[in-house]
């Protein structure tokens, strides 16, 4: 539920994350990374339930999201990777 002050309302869009580092938002989601859960991850704009797109990724950091895919840097093993926005297989993109 949201709490609004001054014209402002805050909502918690994920609790218990292992060191959120990248985020990025579309028209409908925000995205980030857990860096030591080696997981992207997204939810709806206005809060509920949180959705895991790639899982097992060896420090996942930067982030950037199009129409069609998540991106993103995995620091440890320097790749760059991508998943659809509805989660899935993950692929190398360099």
């Amino acid at each position: 539920m949201a709490q609004c002050a001054a014209g402002r309302c805050l909502i918690t869009l994920a609790t218990g994350m292992a060191e959120p580092l990248g985020i990025a938002v579309d028209a409908s989601s925000v995205y980030w990374t857990n860096y030591y859960g080696g997981t992207v991850m997204k939810v709806p704009l206005g809060g509920g339930t949180s959705t895991t797109l790639a899982s097992g990724r060896p420090g996942p950091t930067g982030i950037a999201v199009d129409a069609t895919s998540v991106y993103w840097v995995d620091y440890k093993d320097c790749s760059v990777m991508n998943v659809g926005l509805g989660g899935g297989t993950h692929t190398l993109r360099w």
